[in-house]
């Protein structure tokens, strides 16, 4: 009696043992985790040696203020601004799961580093390439 109350034991601490292990291990989608609503709460412009980002000379850089953003699992995302749909276009996720392009309905297209995506934030670095990477940051809460 004893041996079979060990060995049910012993399997129970194997099954609980593979358990945590197996959801220690699950990594959530970010194409899952990004869906939904998302409140811009700070958007930062860094300097790079005694430049602004202005003075770069790198082309029309799209300046998001105060918007919401709502990623949608047809692979679209809406801007809005104080309830008022300003724009839409498609985004997709690249690399690792830290690259987010977003192509615009005029052509234009976006790329940002994803630094932190969870349930409750995303945080944005504008890409524009290696040499100035993190001179903008996006900051957004659900």
């Amino acid at each position: 009696m004893y041996k079979s109350i060990n060995t049910l034991l012993k399997l129970a601490a194997i099954a609980t043992a593979s358990l945590v292990i197996f959801l220690g291990f699950t990594v959530r989608n970010p194409e899952g985790v990004i869906l939904g609503k998302w409140q811009e709460t700070d958007w930062t412009y860094e300097k790079i040696e005694n430049e602004s980002v202005y003075d770069l000379g790198l082309g029309e850089i799209k300046k998001h203020e105060a918007e919401q953003w709502v990623f949608t699992e047809d692979n679209r995302v809406k801007f809005y601004k104080n309830g008022q749909k300003m724009a839409a276009a498609t985004w997709t996720i690249k690399g690792r799961g830290h690259i987010l392009r977003i192509d615009h309905e005029d052509g234009s297209m976006e790329l940002f580093d994803i630094k932190e995506l969870n349930d409750d934030e995303l945080i944005l670095n504008f890409d524009i390439g290696m040499e100035t990477r993190g001179i903008a940051k996006l900051i957004f809460s659900r």
